[in-house]
């Protein structure tokens, strides 16, 4: 949806957009090996069952300000939300010699957020109709996630009795912000030849962390 309100020396705009996502994969595949003379050694029978869903909603405002004939004053701002998550179930059987030797099973589940935000202060200046504009930027950029996922893989006898069991967890967040400002000259010369100069200065924080863990009974440990 967009939308726009112009009156004498304001003129206003807005969009707004949804998104949704949903996908579904099962993979079902069969891995035979074979010694040098070809013959069967070991087979491995393998489901995954995917799902993965996204959820999406981006938002943009601004306003321009015609202070008079030649000077414009504007902002803008615009929100980015992303929401998604994804689960991976698998089940593998696995023969030696055509008996089943033993059953693996687990699942991974991630869940990731994402917003994104971004700001703009604009000037712009005519001087009459001499051909020389001056202009000026200063932007604020935010980019912050807080992914993480989680595994758990088990190995059971072909009676069902537990063989192995382990369990992870992945945490990465992510943090960015991004502040830069700009001016730019253009003056018109004769033969529609141009003059322009200008300057751009930028500072970016970055801030990414992983940490993993290990799962057990008395809770989460540093890997």
């Amino acid at each position: 949806m967009n939308l726009n309100y112009n009156y004498k020396k304001i003129n206003l705009f807005g969009s707004i957009g949804y998104s949704h996502e949903k996908n579904y994969n099962i993979d079902n595949m069969t891995r035979s090996f074979f010694d040098t003379n070809n013959v069967p050694t070991s087979t491995v029978e393998l489901i995954n069952n995917q799902e993965f869903k996204s959820n999406g909603l981006n938002a943009n405002a601004g306003l321009d300000y015609a202070a008079t004939p030649n000077t414009t004053y504007g902002f803008q701002v615009n929100i980015n939300d992303n929401k998604n998550n994804d689960l991976l179930n698998y089940n593998s059987d696995n023969y030696n010699a055509g008996q089943l030797n033993n059953i693996g099973k687990g699942n991974t589940i991630g869940d990731n957020k994402r917003t994104n935000l971004g700001s703009n202060v604009n000037f712009l200046h005519k001087f009459g109709s001499t051909g020389k504009e001056l202009s000026a930027d200063i932007n604020y950029l935010n980019y912050r996630s807080t992914g993480n996922q989680s595994l758990v893989n088990s190995l059971y006898q072909p009676d069902g009795t537990a063989i192995s069991d382990s369990k992870f967890f992945y945490d990465l967040p992510s943090t960015i912000n991004i502040y830069t400002a700009k001016a730019d000259y253009v003056q018109t010369m004769k033969n529609n030849a141009k003059f322009e100069a200008g300057f751009k200065s930028s500072f970016v924080y970055n801030d990414n962390k992983s940490d993993y863990y290990n799962i057990t009974d008395q809770g989460l440990g540093y890997r």
